[in-house]
């Protein structure tokens, strides 16, 4: 699969049902841990 042009994705956090649970239980190192993985796979 040829991923070079994509530019970004969209991003639900784990732990969360909805945009507005992801403030309501807002961690900081589950988000960092999750978006360092999203940039393993799309690097740019």
């Amino acid at each position: 699969m040829d991923c070079s042009k994509i530019k970004g994705f969209n991003y639900q956090p784990s732990y969360g049902t909805s945009g507005f649970e992801l403030w309501q239980k807002f961690d900081a190192k589950a988000i960092g841990r999750e978006l360092g993985l999203g940039k393993n796979i799309f690097p740019e």
